[in-house]
């Protein structure tokens, strides 16, 4: 399959042996109610703004091309396609447009997701973050699945259970690694600049995660928040309390450190 442009407008794909003619004929037999719901949502927004976007290819413009091209995906493409799948895919690759932080979570990712947030959660005990466009490990938590099977600071994350990270995106690639306690899961890692990828499996564990630490230096509390869940604000105020209570002269100061927190749920 092969494709070109001559316009904004324009999307024009090419099979050997096919004439435009005949791809068009194909793609009228092989229509779905699916597809019909799908080209009959986009030319009404076309229709329906006509008048104000004719002259300025406005908002509407997008979905018309939208349409066609999945259109002739369906009709031309030599492997067999799925409507949702490619949907699916349209929508993930929209999100990892924005920003290395946005994604597209189906059910598995939410799930992690929500698991994660609740500060308690299956996994294998390990920190990371985006690192020059890499999902890099930043840390090992102690007597973890992750530590026990060698893995360390600066480990690559190149897949998960055989699928690559860069067609996973990154949020999704972490909700995969998490999972119920039991279950194994297969990481694909490079160790190093140019080192050859090699594949750990492991079994995810319960993981409580101690997201707020603190110590007192002269009357100032350290508060580090490694991440923000639902307990957080509570684990903040349990903190203080017992830097106050470890202080004999009081607090005169809060020294809050947020350094490499990813963020998390805020409320």
């Amino acid at each position: 399959m092969g494709g070109t442009g001559t316009g904004p407008g324009d999307c024009r794909c090419r099979q050997r042996g096919r004439t435009d003619e005949t791809a068009r004929k194909g793609a009228m037999r092989r229509i779905s109610p699916f597809r019909a719901m799908l080209v009959a949502l986009a030319l009404a927004a076309l229709l329906g703004t006509a008048g104000v976007d004719a002259a300025n290819d406005g908002p509407a413009a997008p979905l018309g091309l939208f349409a066609e091209a999945f259109e002739r995906i369906r009709a031309e493409s030599v492997e067999a396609t799925d409507d949702h799948a490619l949907l699916r895919a349209a929508i993930a690759a929209m999100m990892a447009f924005l920003d290395p932080h946005s994604a597209y979570l189906e059910d598995r990712g939410v799930a992690g997701l929500r698991a994660q947030m609740s500060g308690s959660f299956g996994g294998i005990g390990i920190q990371t973050a985006v690192i020059d466009a890499r999902l890099t490990v930043t840390a090992t938590h102690e007597d973890s699945p992750a530590r026990r099977a060698g893995i360390q600071p600066g480990d690559t994350v190149l897949g998960v259970d055989g699928e690559p990270v860069d067609r996973l995106g990154f949020v999704e690639a972490r909700a995969r690694i998490r999972g119920e306690a039991g279950t194994p899961v297969a990481l694909t890692l490079a160790s190093g600049e140019g080192s050859p990828a090699h594949e750990v499996t492991l079994v995810r564990e319960l993981v409580a995660v101690r997201v707020v630490t603190w110590r007192v230096e002269g009357r100032v509390a350290h508060t580090r928040i490694a991440r923000f869940h639902r307990d957080t604000a509570a684990e903040v105020e349990e903190a203080l309390a017992e830097a106050g209570r470890a202080s004999p002269d009081g607090l005169v100061g809060l020294l809050l450190d947020l350094r490499d927190n990813p963020g998390g749920l805020v409320t």
